[in-house]
C-alpha cells in the first residue's frame, strides 16, 4: 500500500516538474519574442528619425535674377528680401543676387506636393519700379555650384506711388514636369481604355 502511494506521489511530482519546465520554456520564448519585437521597433524608429533628420538637414541654394519686364535687361541695384531670412541682398550688373543658402524642410509623405522644399516670399524693391512680391516661391535642394535660379520681371512705375505687383508661384518647373508626366500617363491610360471599349463594341 505504501509503495503504491509513493509511486503515485513520485508520478505527480514528475508531472508537476514537467509542467513547470514547460511553462518556463513558453515564458522564455515569449520574452525573447518581446525583446526581438522591441529591438525591431527601436531600429525602425531610429531609421525613421535618421531619414527625417537627413531631409531636414538638406540645403537649397537660391539665386534671384531681376530683369526689366518690358526689355528683359538686367536691373542693377534692386533690393531683394526673403520672408525667412534677416538679410538684405542687392543685384549686381548682371541683375543677379549672390548665391543664397537656405535650410530645406520635410513637407510630408509621398505625394507630388510632399517633396522637400522651403516655401518663401520674395520681395523686390527698386526706385523707378513698382514694388514686387512673389508668394509661394519654392526653394528645392540644390548644390552651391548649381543654384536654383528665379527670374523676376519687375515693371517700371510712372509714379513713386504705383500699385505693387503681386505674383504667386504655384509650381516649380520640376514639379510642373512631374505633374505633366502623371497627367500624360493618365491620358494614355484613359485613351487605351476607350479604345478597348470601342473594339469590344465593334466586335459585338
Amino acid at each position: 500500500m505504501l509503495s503504491k502511494v509513493s509511486n503515485r506521489f513520485l508520478a505527480v511530482t514528475i508531472l508537476a516538474i514537467f509542467v513547470i519546465a514547460l511553462v518556463g520554456i513558453i515564458l522564455n520564448k515569449s520574452l525573447e519574442n518581446a525583446k526581438i519585437t522591441s529591438t525591431e521597433i527601436q531600429k525602425t524608429a531610429q531609421t525613421q528619425t535618421q531619414e527625417v533628420a537627413k531631409v531636414d538637414n538638406l540645403k537649397g541654394y537660391l539665386q534671384v535674377m531681376v530683369v526689366d519686364s518690358k526689355t528683359g535687361t538686367p536691373v542693377e541695384g534692386a533690393n531683394v528680401v526673403f520672408s525667412n531670412l534677416d538679410q538684405l541682398y542687392t543685384t549686381g550688373k548682371d541683375g543677379k543676387t549672390q548665391v543664397i543658402p537656405m535650410n530645406i524642410k520635410s513637407t510630408g509623405d509621398g505625394g507630388i506636393t510632399s517633396q522637400p522644399y522651403e516655401e518663401v516670399v520674395i520681395g523686390v524693391f527698386k526706385q523707378g519700379y513698382a514694388d514686387y512680391l512673389l508668394f509661394n516661391a519654392k526653394v528645392r535642394p540644390t548644390t552651391q555650384d548649381k543654384p536654383q535660379l528665379k527670374v523676376i520681371r519687375i515693371v517700371k512705375a510712372s509714379t513713386a506711388y504705383a500699385s505693387p505687383v503681386f505674383a504667386m508661384e504655384k509650381y516649380s518647373s520640376d514639379m510642373a514636369k512631374e505633374v505633366m508626366n502623371k497627367m500624360k500617363a493618365k491620358l494614355n491610360s484613359l485613351a487605351n481604355s476607350a479604345q478597348e471599349i470601342e473594339e469590344i463594341e465593334i466586335s459585338e
